[in-house]
């Protein structure tokens, strides 16, 4: 069970998370979650494609939001580094409607009433965590997939899919004071209108 909190005395706003992992006494299988709830996710959005407009008030594309996100799960442990896990997810976002802001100004896809928008689905996830330590990790390797369906449910009008994928690896150079040496690589592909 780990409670995980950051306050921005600069915004007065905060990010609390509680996640979970229940493992089965002689048993593979094991279940948890994630609950989320942020004030402090800050984005910006330019517009789609390549042709944003310019703006010299630098809070223009600027996009507060507050979220909640609760993702179950249950997984199965695949040996000592290893799992792979399944399960619903659900994220409801309300978004800054400050008028002369670019998102308030175009309401794209995603902003909903009010600035608000809700989507829910399911998630498949595998992971592999070999590091020796996974704080201050120093050697091994770390991978993240994520693959997620978003049904045509609540806000979203037209399903679709992602895949995440994150890998890192460290290794431990063979010279004096043994430095390590930590690459770290991922990207996301989505389809459908998202």
């Amino acid at each position: 069970l780990a409670l995980e909190g950051n306050y921005s005395f600069k915004l007065s706003k905060f990010r609390a998370g509680l996640s979970w992992d229940k493992r089965l006494e002689r048993s593979a299988f094991h279940y948890g979650g994630l609950l989320r709830l942020s004030e402090l996710e800050v984005l910006h959005f330019h517009g789609y494609g390549n042709s944003s407009p310019e703006s010299a008030d630098s809070n223009f594309f600027d996009v507060n939001q507050h979220q909640w996100l609760l993702q179950p799960a249950a997984s199965l442990a695949l040996g000592l580094h290893t799992d792979i896990g399944i399960g619903p997810f659900a994220q409801y976002t309300s978004n800054d409607t400050t008028p002369g802001r670019f998102l308030a100004d175009t309401r794209p896809y995603g902003f909903g009433a009010a600035g608000t928008f809700g989507e829910a689905g399911i998630q498949l996830q595998f992971h592999h965590d070999s590091r020796h330590a996974t704080l201050h990790a120093h050697a091994g390797n770390l991978l993240d997939i994520t693959g997620r369906y978003v049904p045509v449910a609540w806000d979203v009008k037209q399903s679709f899919q992602s895949l995440a994928v994150t890998a890192a690896q460290y290794v431990i150079l063979p010279v004096p004071l043994h430095p390590y040496l930590a690459l770290h690589a991922g990207g996301k592909k989505l389809w459908g209108a998202f």
